[in-house]
């Protein structure tokens, strides 16, 4: 896993008809009401696998943290709309390793996996995909 790639891959399409992208924050700051989020629609969900040894508490924290992921790469998350999840879990019996570290570590791990999935959706009728845009 190398450095994130900071590359604008979607966003708000200018128009219905359009492949030209709009940044989505800079349209957030626009509206005064979000519309055209049907709820349970927009959700992502997830989980960090890991081979450190970490109890309950611990994977609480990774999950927590494991959702940074989300807020880098996708605008706007953790909406009211959405059920954003991540699940964390232990698959090894790696002992003595810093939690906030596994953390960070997923977080980024979490960003990397959404870039990869939105460069690799297909497009769906009405919805281009990443490879159809105009950049």
């Amino acid at each position: 896993m190398g450095s994130l790639e900071w590359v604008f891959y979607c966003g708000v399409q200018e128009k219905p008809e359009s492949l030209e992208l709009v940044h989505a924050d800079q349209v957030l700051r626009k509206v005064p009401r979000l519309r055209g989020f049907p709820q349970g629609q927009n959700t992502v969900v997830g989980v960090v696998a890991t081979n450190a040894y970490l109890n309950k508490t611990q994977l609480t924290k990774v999950a927590q943290m494991a959702h940074d992921g989300l807020a880098r790469t996708i605008i706007p998350a953790h909406t009211q709309y959405d059920g954003d999840t991540i699940f964390a879990i232990s698959c090894g019996d790696m002992s003595d390793v810093e939690t906030s570290v596994v953390g960070a570590l997923a977080a980024e791990a979490v960003a990397h996996a959404v870039i990869r999935a939105v460069k690799k959706a297909k497009k769906l009728p009405g919805l281009p995909a990443a490879e159809d845009i105009t950049r």
